[in-house]
């Protein structure tokens, strides 16, 4: 048992740590005082994937927001192919970043929310789609705007961007339903709002706990005042306003 426990633990650390834990942390550490070999794990790993029909990787919020962007850049390449033909450059460079940034933020935004224990009650299906519609409107608002002139961003970027961000919204009512794009919305304000509320009252604690949790680029949308959250606000406040929207996921999701 001691030696299938590890190996459990073995087997899935490769799954989910940046840095998994490898034969001669068992070996040499863990394990040492029971004379385990290199053998004795590998043996025992192949029994337990057997007994697992292969199947030990579970899907992280972060895997579903790749599927997403990865879905939703595959749409946009077959809308633009078919409006510029097939032959031609899909998007113009400042698109391609967009899409970057829209994921690094998300990402970042993701980081957060894995400390709210309320909002992992939802699925990450809707929760994600959330995440991105918001991070969509943020990043928008907050970057983009701000920077038309500076950034000479052209008026044909900023129509690849309107279609995009329609292309964005025909995804989520393929997966939500025809009026799901509001709903979505307005459920990423409240968990993105939920966790500028967790922010603002660890703020203190960042740099000597927390600093792989929120990085720069979440903070700066968090110290914004896109999102209307104090340190004076609640929970309940917060889900009060969102209710509504709340009780819709539950809905959608229990079907």
């Amino acid at each position: 048992m001691l030696v299938a426990g590890h190996t459990a633990l073995f087997d899935i650390s490769k799954c989910i740590e940046v840095v998994p834990i490898n034969l001669e942390d068992l070996t040499g550490f863990f394990l040492k005082k029971y004379n385990v070999g290199s053998k004795d794990i590998v043996n025992t790993e192949r029994k337990l994937m057997k007994a697992a029909s292969y199947e030990n990787e579970l899907a992280t919020q972060f895997d579903v927001l790749l599927w997403y962007i990865k879905a939703w850049k595959l749409t946009c390449t077959q809308e633009f192919s078919n409006i510029k033909g097939e032959n031609n450059h899909p998007f113009t460079d400042s698109i391609y970043q967009y899409f970057c940034s829209v994921e690094q933020i998300a990402y970042d935004f993701i980081k957060g929310i894995l400390l709210d224990t309320e909002c992992l009650q939802y699925p990450s299906s809707v929760l994600i789609a959330s995440v991105i519609t918001l991070t969509i409107e943020i990043h928008f608002k907050l970057d983009i705007i701000p920077n038309l002139v500076s950034r000479n961003i052209t008026s044909v970027e900023l129509i690849e961007m309107r279609i995009i961000f329609i292309l964005w919204d025909r995804l989520l009512q393929k997966l939500f339903g025809e009026t799901s794009v509001p709903r979505i919305e307005r459920f990423g304000h409240y968990v993105i709002e939920r966790s500028k509320l967790i922010y603002l009252k660890v703020r203190e604690n960042i740099e000597s706990h927390l600093f792989n949790v929120y990085k720069v680029r979440a903070i700066r949308y968090f110290e914004s005042s896109l999102l209307d959250v104090s340190s004076d606000s609640s929970d309940n406040t917060i889900k009060a306003e969102f209710a509504k929207d709340i009780n819709w996921v539950k809905g959608i999701t229990s079907k």
